[in-house]
């Protein structure tokens, strides 16, 4: 019966933990800037002794440690970090979380890192339904996307500061058109794109 005591109540400090783990990670966040992942999270310093292991995954299921990060022992404040992932899964999405040793792992989050290669990836090419152009735009500057046909006519034209477009395949007969992309100094990329 003692026995039971015992392993009933650790199955409980571990179930504490693992639910007031939300309010030992305060904050979790990511995004691709140019050929990296930058991950920002923040946790109380007290939890942190042990140190930190960043983690990541291309399925959310099987994890592995691509960093460990210094703890820092006492206190109470929140302790701000950051991890730079020089290598992540390129064109997929890349699933990382944090973790915290004694308290358990976080909640992971996901990010898709694009690489750009020769300035831009089409997906998919040929395109039947949604095609997506992503291109090289950290600095969020104003992007023009022109479509034209093939005798130089231009069909449609978008502007954005985002570093992605996306076509309805509808809009457009099948066929081959060419695309440019250019920001208000220069063209920046001319190619063919092919809708099916």
């Amino acid at each position: 019966m003692k026995l039971f005591r015992i392993t009933l109540l650790l199955l409980i400090l571990k179930t504490q933990f693992v639910f007031g783990q939300e309010n030992l990670l305060v904050n979790f966040t990511g995004q691709q800037i140019e050929t990296y992942i930058h991950l920002n999270f923040t946790v109380i310093a007290g939890i942190s002794c042990l140190g930190t292991e960043v983690q990541r995954s291309p399925d959310g299921i099987q994890f592995e440690t691509i960093g460990i990060i210094p703890g820092i022992c006492g206190g109470t404040e929140e302790q701000d970090y950051f991890f730079d992932d020089s290598l992540p899964l390129k064109n997929q999405l890349n699933y990382y979380r944090i973790d915290l040793k004694q308290y358990g792992t976080s909640n992971s989050i996901n990010l898709k890192f694009i690489d750009y290669g020769d300035g831009f990836v089409i997906a998919p090419n040929p395109a039947t339904e949604i095609i997506s152009v992503f291109f090289s735009n950290f600095n969020n500057q104003k992007i023009t996307f022109t479509i034209f046909s093939l005798n130089g006519i231009t069909l449609q034209s978008i502007t954005t500061n985002s570093s992605t477009v996306s076509l309805n395949r509808n809009q457009l007969p099948l066929g081959i058109y060419f695309f440019q992309i250019r920001n208000t100094e220069q063209i920046l990329q001319t190619e063919k794109i092919v809708l099916q």
